[in-house]
């Protein structure tokens, strides 16, 4: 159960942090991103160094913060904001190519630090010990530390080109059709006069559309979302759920049974991962 309460605690947080990261990212992307990183800066150092002082306590805050720290839903809103529709499949597939290739390097850095053993000393946290079970969380601690200097420095605001595409997309499609002049207009007026009365009408209309949208974006995106969600976007977001609490429960288990039933170090482990 434990095993189970660390394996989980992280997506429970990261869900949490989701809906946060979603509303900060409307207004600018480098904060969160920053934050982010932070987080799970501080939450593997934590992990790591629960091992050293024997606390539980500490490696659950850890994996907490971790969770907290999980900046999936910010790279999903910056490839669907920053991204014209039409790169939009290229860029989704080569975040999925990168997530891919980060959950397989994981278990082989586990099959890599398998025979890892050494003692250092670590500032304000004293003497620990690296090895095939903490050293995944200093390497992650190490390489998320560097992205977030790196990140501070070199990155800025994107265009968001996807986005703008995308309200283009919703004014065409809410704007009403431009009103036809009034009978009662003079006969005797000009073309020249009409053809501006028309183009007036057009813009208060395009104004109109723009400021619904607007509207309805801030005030009820999620009833807005809700409302329009079909059934097939249900039935992929159940499939997506039952996979994901498979596969938890199978990560979450196969440490255990191996090791238990069958004593499975912590390469064979990593290897069957």
């Amino acid at each position: 159960s434990m095993a189970g309460l660390m394996v989980g605690l992280s997506p429970i947080f990261a869900m949490v942090s989701a809906v946060c990261y979603s509303v900060w990212t409307n207004y600018n992307y480098k904060s969160p991103i920053l934050f982010a990183c932070f987080l799970t800066f501080v939450g593997n150092l934590l992990y790591a160094c629960a091992l050293s002082y024997n606390s539980m306590a500490i490696c659950l805050v850890g994996r907490a913060l971790t969770g907290l720290g999980a900046t999936r839903v910010i790279n999903r809103r910056y490839v669907a904001d920053a991204t014209p529709f039409a790169l939009r499949t290229p860029a989704n597939a080569a975040f999925a190519l990168g997530t891919a290739l980060g959950a397989a390097l994981g278990p082989a850095l586990a099959v890599l630090l398998a025979d890892t053993d050494f003692d250092f000393v670590l500032p304000y946290f004293g003497p620990q010990n690296f090895n095939a079970m903490t050293g995944p969380g200093f390497i992650m601690a190490l390489l998320w530390l560097l992205f977030t200097v790196v990140a501070s420095f070199t990155f800025t605001e994107p265009v968001r080109s996807g986005l703008e595409e995308l309200k283009q997309r919703e004014v065409s499609a809410s704007a009403p059709p431009p009103y036809e002049l009034s009978s009662s207009l003079e006969r005797g007026s000009s073309d020249r006069s009409a053809g501006k009365l028309d183009d007036k009408l057009d813009e208060k209309n395009l104004e109109e559309a723009k400021e619904v949208i607007t509207n309805s974006s801030k005030g009820g995106s999620l009833r807005h979302c809700l409302q329009n969600m079909t059934k097939p976007v249900v039935v992929a977001m159940a499939i997506i759920f039952m996979k994901r609490v498979a596969l938890e429960c199978l990560v979450g288990s196969t440490s255990i049974i191996t090791k238990n039933r069958y004593g499975w170090s912590i390469k064979n482990v990593g290897t069957l991962h």
